[in-house]
């Protein structure tokens, strides 16, 4: 069977891929959590390989040691599938071996070149692109998704996500006009695209556009700073740069204790919610006592 996006798949269980395709787009949109959706497939269908594949990417997302037995289990499992896997499979399951081993520039290949044969495996792009982003490989970051959009129109399921994807790119690259309206493009076409709004929020921070960008992610929260959204954390710390670079202090030190850090890291809700999401769980590796703005005595604004 075919995904969404036309991409073969090894099962055959029609209920399995629209579970993933579910859980593929919370995953793209970085709410809910992507690994309970997954399981709700895996649970009456063990042997969907693209289900292990999703599972495992989406804990590798997370690039950190906690991650492995997790990521572990995928990757038994997709050896075990690996006779009935179909190419693709393999090639992810390939790419998450060399995870573990530590070989990250590898698996950072076998994805290029599991791309190169299938433009419009949105997974592999957007894990990828996460790869390339952990590594500082700015050229890679636009490069990669830049070699796939030739095989995608804007009516295809998920061409926003490439869009915004490349907006980031484009960014990094110091292309700021391209990747504003790459970015923009994206939101007009999905709203909930918080990796999109990330990237046009670079562009304006670049631009010293600080007014314009407190103005463009307060104005927008509905659409990237959810309850069950995890990259929200990381989308609020940027909005509190755009009020501190304002001399609006208390306004920021407001963000960072009611945004930024909300809750305590070890809270469950917490631990779902920043599963997946690539950047937004950094907060959590930093302990305080007691919040910031209740910290300190009120501050005026300048």
């Amino acid at each position: 069977m075919k995904d969404q996006r036309g991409v073969d798949a090894s099962s055959d269980n029609s209920q399995s891929l629209a579970t993933y395709e579910r859980a593929l787009r919370a995953f793209n949109t970085y709410r809910g959590d992507p690994v309970a959706i997954i399981d709700e497939a895996l649970e009456t269908d063990p042997d969907f390989a693209m289900g292990h594949v999703l599972r495992g990417h989406v804990h590798l997302s997370m690039w950190e040691r906690s991650v492995v037995p997790e990521i572990e289990k995928s990757v038994t499992k997709l050896n075990e599938l690996n006779n009935r896997n179909n190419d693709r499979e393999r090639r992810h399951a390939h790419a998450l071996k060399q995870w573990l081993s530590g070989d990250w520039n590898g698996a950072r290949g076998t994805l290029d070149h599991l791309l190169a044969e299938y433009p419009r495996d949105l997974l592999a792009l957007q894990i990828g692109h996460l790869s390339d982003f952990y590594h500082g490989d700015r050229e890679n970051l636009r490069g990669r998704v830049a070699r796939a959009m030739p095989a995608w129109t804007r009516d295809d399921s998920g061409y926003a996500f490439l869009l915004g994807m490349h907006a980031f790119g484009l960014e990094e690259c110091g292309s700021y006009a391209a990747a504003e309206e790459a970015g923009r493009h994206a939101l007009d076409l999905e709203p909930d695209d918080c990796w999109a709004q990330h990237a046009v929020a670079h562009v304006m921070e670049m631009q010293a556009r600080q007014s314009e960008g407190i103005n463009f992610m307060e104005g927008r929260t509905e659409h990237w700073a959810q309850t069950d959204n995890g990259f929200q954390f990381h989308n609020w710390w940027h909005t509190a740069l755009f009020n501190l670079d304002q001399d609006r202090f208390q306004r920021a030190l407001e963000i960072y204790d009611e945004g930024v850090r909300p809750e305590p890291a070890g809270d469950p809700a917490h631990v779902a919610r920043r599963r997946g999401s690539p950047v937004a769980h950094a907060p959590a590796r930093f302990g305080r006592r007691q919040p910031l703005g209740r910290s300190r005595r009120p501050l005026r604004e300048g």
